[in-house]
């Protein structure tokens, strides 16, 4: 555990964390999504660029347009963080890892021309989009790796990571991906980095992934089980179930992260096909968990990771959570408070260990609630 997290311009308190965002993407490079979903699909709107005219269309297909899979723009990342900065927010926690288009400098860069918090993620993600680094190596190199970028720096920089993150999982795990778990299970206890994993939509394998991280000897109060609301509209159980699900999970003591807020509606990706739940089921069941004890584990952000989703494109951007969120949970009995446990406290804990210390967490909390 400690006191202080670590950001791409350096440690800061955890009282300074402010609300935060525990799951985004400031940049992202997704091709090898386009690239393994256009096997099962053809795409008119491939090498289309993006404005008012093929909205539409990328909304119903965000895979099948090459520019809408890019994020790589400091301009752009910077003008729509500040966005988040305006609503109150302080802090973003970008979960891109190497296989997925990582940029260090990047989101140093972002974090200079902002004054925002930016913490940055390591790891790898699901087996198809990994760069081979896994399948060449056992789970101690793997792990070595890890450790030596979380000790000394990102891609050959002075950029250190303050979480262990995302890693891709999917159902059936995969050899590589079992290992890249076990992997960051070794790395998370020489470093104490808090792991935050993709759980992959369609499925509910959390107990699979905890099940790899446990038998690792890590302590799953410091684990983030991501993409999780995407179960509250899965259509082979009821809400309630899906529910129970959730709550089977917090009493292990992983953190259950909302991450696709805003998102709903139903997606293809050619393979799988699944619904995503409205911001009302989701606000339903945190009302639910919070209900049963778990508010205290409970995460929300919005995984913008396309074009589409940002402010610019006509999507909500990295501020909904802090803009709509609060008035939507009062609607299911939570108050400001809850989501001041949710945006603000939840976080810290979850990226520290600790629970803030009370003198500090006030000011805290009079300097940057929203």
């Amino acid at each position: 555990m400690t006191s202080t997290v670590m950001t791409v311009l350096g440690p800061i308190p955890a009282s300074e964390l402010g609300p935060t965002l525990p799951h985004e993407h400031l940049f992202i490079d997704l091709m090898a999504y386009v690239d393994e979903l256009a096997r099962f699909q053809q795409s008119a709107i491939l090498d289309d660029g993006i404005g008012l005219s093929n909205l539409a269309d990328i909304r119903a297909n965000p895979y099948g347009n090459r520019l809408n899979c890019i994020l790589n723009d400091v301009d752009l990342a910077s003008r729509e963080l500040e966005r988040f900065l305006a609503a109150g927010g302080r802090t973003l926690v970008d979960v891109t890892n190497k296989d997925i288009g990582s940029n260090p400098a990047g989101l140093r860069e972002v974090a200079l021309r902002t004054g925002a918090n930016i913490v940055a993620g390591i790891g790898h993600y699901v087996n198809f989009a990994q760069n081979g680094d896994v399948a060449a190596r056992d789970v101690e190199e793997v792990a070595e790796l890890l450790v030596d970028q979380i000790q000394n720096g990102l891609a050959g920089t002075d950029i250190r990571p303050g979480i262990i993150g995302e890693i891709g999982t999917t159902f059936p795990l995969h050899p590589n991906e079992e290992k890249s778990l076990r992997a960051s299970a070794r790395a998370h206890l020489r470093t104490g980095l808090p792991i935050t994993v993709h759980v992959h939509p369609p499925t509910r394998s959390g107990h699979v992934v905890l099940d790899v991280l446990e038998s690792e000897g890590v302590d799953l109060s410091r684990v983030v089980l991501g993409h999780l609301d995407a179960a509250l509209a899965h259509s082979d159980i009821e809400f309630d179930e899906a529910v129970e699900y959730h709550r089977s999970l917090a009493a292990r003591g992983a953190f259950l992260e909302y991450d696709l807020c805003g998102n709903s509606g139903f997606f293809t990706d050619g393979a799988n096909s699944w619904w995503l739940p409205s911001d009302r089921e989701r606000c339903k069941a945190i009302s639910r968990l919070a209900d049963s004890g778990y508010l205290e584990q409970m995460l929300i952000s919005q995984d913008v990771g396309h074009k589409h989703y940002l402010a610019e494109f006509g999507g909500w951007g990295y501020s909904h959570v802090l803009t709509e969120f609060p008035a939507m949970l009062q609607t299911f009995g939570l108050d400001a408070a809850a989501h001041d446990q949710i945006t603000r406290k939840n976080p810290a804990r979850m990226l520290t260990g600790m629970v803030l210390d009370e003198r500090a967490d006030a000011v805290a909390g009079h300097q940057t609630a929203p």
